[in-house]
């Protein structure tokens, strides 16, 4: 999936170089910053390296906001849950 996210985006995953941990950041208005995941509407602390674990197939919609910084990624179980329930997606800034 993270390849889905340098594919279908602006976002463009490069190495953290202030960072000890092997995880991945972006260029964001020409500043190098770990972008903020969501998968499905869930925080994940591990930033875009969490997206290794999905494949392609299971991804029903990928947005960047914010030049990149945020990244929003839904399955497609997610979206299933959602329609039979007929909530609407969560907004991505609550406040």
């Amino acid at each position: 999936a993270l390849d889905v996210v340098a594919t279908r985006t602006w976002v463009r995953p490069m190495a953290c170089v202030h960072t000890d941990v092997d995880t991945n950041c972006a260029v964001v208005r020409g500043r190098l910053v770990q972008p903020r995941v969501f998968v499905d509407d869930v925080h994940m602390p591990g930033g875009l390296e969490v997206l290794r674990s999905y494949i392609p197939q299971e991804l029903y919609l990928v947005e960047a906001y914010a030049g990149g910084a945020y990244v929003r990624v839904y399955t497609n179980d997610y979206v299933e849950r959602l329609t039979r329930s007929r909530k609407p997606l969560p907004p991505l800034f609550p406040w």
